[in-house]
């Protein structure tokens, strides 16, 4: 692991992939429970709450569900009254979408995190190599970070659209009428808002996970920003950096002794001495003259 960045980069990155591992199956099975429901393959509605969220969320007729059924919302004596619900409502269409995204985004993100998984342990992969291993999951994080905002805003507005009896008979799209009203009012008003606050709280991803994937995809970006500008730093070699050569000294690696270069000896050239006397003619002159006249 020497040879492609520290240790603890490395560890961090295999906490954050098999963090994201967890949570996409936990993610998959939820949406794959979901859309079975919905498709009348299981069945989700065997107390009241759970009752109430299959009606509002994943009820279709289909499913032997074109009538509300009130001994399922604990309501006694039950009204003799049966109130016709609609094919499908524009919430539990919008429920499949959503459920459906976060299968796909879950299974993205897995493959994304595999990828940091097969870098940190590939054999000698360089810095390179495991900042692109690293780029789709800051991609797929990003998108599922988005998509958690989207389906939580909807789901408390959901909140808000079933506050009370007139707001839910609305959501399920049910024509008013005044019987109805009585029948509905007779439903709990604890759990009206329970359906919606369930789905904002699975959605958001109890907002503590979200903020905590937020904070992994804010490392992570800093992460391979780091692990790029380190890719044009010297390369290490074993637990010694690589200096420059100094042109004077020659090292050997296995001796490990220094033996100082030995600088050229320019032997003088004779025709230097030759010019000079050229150059200097009238000083020579001078100096042998007088010898002359002492003889």
């Amino acid at each position: 692991m020497g040879c492609c960045g520290s240790c603890g980069t490395r560890i961090a990155f295999l906490c954050i992939a098999i963090w994201s591992i967890v949570q996409s199956i936990a993610y998959i099975t939820g949406s794959v429970l979901g859309i079975l429901a919905f498709n009348c393959e299981i069945d989700i509605s065997w107390t009241q709450i759970k009752y109430f969220i299959y009606l509002l969320y994943f009820r279709h007729s289909k499913c032997d569900q074109e009538y509300i059924d009130w001994n399922a919302l604990g309501i006694y004596p039950t009204p003799e009254t049966e109130i016709a619900l609609p094919i499908v409502t524009e919430a539990a269409e919008r429920t499949q979408i959503i459920l459906l995204t976060y299968l796909i985004s879950s299974v993205l993100w897995i493959v994304a995190s595999i990828m940091i998984i097969v870098g940190v342990f590939f054999p000698c992969s360089g810095r390179s190599t495991l900042r692109f291993f690293s780029y789709p999951w800051v991609i797929v994080c990003f998108l599922i970070l988005i998509q958690d905002a989207v389906a939580t805003y909807y789901h408390v507005v959901d909140i808000i659209d079933t506050k009370d009896v007139m707001s839910l008979i609305n959501f399920l799209e049910i024509p008013y009428s005044t019987d109805y009203y009585f029948y509905f009012s007779a439903i709990p008003k604890h759990i009206l808002f329970i359906p919606g606050l369930m789905m904002s709280l699975l959605s958001s991803r109890g907002i503590i996970v979200w903020f905590i994937n937020l904070s992994t995809l804010f490392y992570m970006s800093m992460a391979i920003r780091r692990l790029s500008k380190e890719t044009h730093t010297p390369q290490i070699v074993g637990n010694q950096q690589v200096q420059p050569v100094n042109p004077t000294i020659v090292t050997t690696t296995q001796q490990q002794q220094v033996y100082p270069v030995q600088n050229p000896v320019v032997q003088p050239i004779q025709h230097q001495n030759l010019q000079q006397q050229s150059v200097y003619p009238s000083l020579m002159n001078v100096e042998a003259g007088p010898s002359k006249s002492a003889y």
